[in-house]
């Protein structure tokens, strides 16, 4: 019997679901339902040229569809973008000064690209110390909290951010006043996850929050990680402690994944 595409996807068995699926829309190339799926397949691995592709045929069958697979088209142009920042080189969007964070963060980055880790270290514990601790409460009524911080060392000071118009963004964590995150709802969301977002003296809005890191493990089930169903930590003893898998936040003294967190409120200590 032949396991079909979203079974493959529940059991975390990508290569095998997307070429499921392909067969899928293969056989029925005006079921929009299975192209919408099938460029989701595509966005968990990062095949993005693949997925604008399908997105690109969807829109064309079904001009009523627009709408949605703009938004889509916009979120696979943005994570392209942040692709080339953590391969390349490319400088993210800032919507606010950069600040000494973000800073610190390029130039580690680039020290990393370059196989300089322990430079990479020194410069990111440095920019930790000195970074403004940012108070504020889980949810209306919630826990408080005296700090927070992504977990892995070099995005400690800032948040990701795409939004639908194509933008990569670093929004440094000082500046945020409001992060409230949407359920996942479809696959794409598992790993680009809808937050509306208040930034002090930036733009206010929905924005997509990447929900896994940018690196993942050399082998192994690469897509536990791709899917977030699982964090492991590479580097320490001298160099960056960096994420694979699902994004950890440090909240206070707590560790909380970004599928725990609903609503942050900074400032409301």
């Amino acid at each position: 019997m032949t396991t079909d595409a979203k079974s493959l996807f529940r059991d975390g068995k990508l290569a095998e679901a997307i070429e499921a699926q392909t067969a899928t829309v293969r056989d029925k190339p005006s079921d929009s339902d299975a192209r919408a799926f099938l460029a989701d397949l595509l966005m968990l691995v990062g095949a993005y040229e693949k997925a604008d592709r399908q997105l690109d045929a969807l829109s064309t069958q079904h001009t009523k569809l627009a709408v949605g697979v703009a938004l889509s088209r916009q979120l696979v142009r943005a994570a392209m973008a942040r692709q080339e920042v953590f391969e390349k080189g490319r400088a993210p969007e800032v919507a606010t000064e950069p600040g000494p964070c973000v800073q610190a963060a390029l130039q580690a980055l680039l020290h990393l690209r370059e196989g300089r880790t322990r430079e990479a270290a020194a410069l990111l514990s440095e920019a930790d110390e000195k970074r403004t601790r940012t108070a504020g409460r889980l949810g209306e009524g919630g826990a408080a909290f005296e700090d927070f911080r992504d977990a892995d060392d070099l995005c400690a000071g800032f948040v990701e951010v795409m939004t639908s118009t194509g933008k990569y963004f670093w929004i440094p964590i000082d500046r945020i006043d409001l992060m409230e995150f949407e359920k996942p709802s479809r696959p794409r969301d598992i790993i680009w996850r809808q937050c509306k977002m208040e930034v002090r003296g930036g733009p206010e809005g929905v924005v997509y929050v990447p929900a896994t890191y940018p690196i993942l493990p050399a082998d192994g089930d690469i897509d536990l990680f791709r899917l977030g169903r699982t964090t492991e930590w590479v580097g320490g003893d001298g160099e960056p402690t960096r994420g694979l898998g699902l994004r950890m936040f440090l909240v206070g003294d707590d560790g909380l994944s970004i599928d725990e967190l609903q609503t942050v409120q900074f400032g409301a200590g």
